[in-house]
C-alpha cells in the first residue's frame, strides 16, 4: 500500500501532466474525484443492501439456495486464501488473528481497526474483521468481543 506523502507527490505529478497545475486546481481536482467515488460507494451500499433483500425474498419462501449455504456469500477475500497471500489484506487478517490469539486478551473489533491500522485504513481492517467472521475463523462473544470461531484453525497463517 501506498504511504501518504508518495500518494500526495504522485497524484500531484499526475494532475501536472493533465495540465493541472495550480494548488486551486489539484485540490478542486481531488474534491471531484472525491465525490465520484462516494457516488460510487453509495451506490455499492445500495447493491448490497438490494442484495441482502433479496436474500431475505429467498428466505422468506425458503428456497433451496438459502438452505444449502450458512456461509456469506458476500465474503470478499477469503474465499481463496492461496490468491491473496501477496496482498495487505491477508497481513492484516494474520495481525487481526495474532491479537485475538494473545492470551488473557479480548478485543472489540474497534480495538483491532485502532491496534493494526489507526483511523488511515480501517475500512481494510474491517473488512478482514467481516471476512474472518463470515468464514467462522473468528466470531463475537455474548459481550460483542471478537474471539476464536469454529473453523480458527483454517485461519491465515505467517508464512515464514
Amino acid at each position: 500500500m501506498i504511504n501518504s506523502e508518495d500518494f500526495v507527490e504522485e497524484y500531484v505529478s499526475n494532475c501536472i501532466d493533465r495540465g493541472i497545475s495550480s494548488t486551486k486546481a489539484i485540490c478542486e481536482e481531488a474534491l471531484r474525484e472525491m465525490e465520484e467515488i462516494n457516488k460510487k460507494i453509495r451506490e455499492e451500499n445500495n447493491l448490497r443492501t438490494q442484495y441482502k433483500n433479496l436474500k431475505h425474498v429467498l428466505r422468506h419462501f425458503n428456497h433451496e439456495s438459502v438452505r444449502r449455504t450458512k456461509t456469506n456469500d458476500s465474503s470478499i477475500i477469503l474465499n481463496e486464501f492461496s490468491s491473496i497471500t501477496d496482498s495487505s489484506y491477508y497481513d492484516i487478517m494474520i495481525k487481526i488473528c495474532q491479537l485475538i490469539d494473545m492470551p488473557n486478551k479480548i478485543y472489540t473489533s474497534r480495538e483491532i481497526m485502532d491496534s493494526i491500522s489507526g483511523l488511515e485504513n480501517n475500512t481494510e481492517t474491517y473488512i478482514c474483521i467481516k471476512d474472518l467472521a463470515d468464514k467462522g475463523i473468528i466470531e463475537r462473544d455474548i459481550n460483542r468481543n471478537l474471539v476464536k470461531g469454529p473453523k480458527w484453525n483454517e485461519r491465515p497463517l505467517e508464512n515464514k
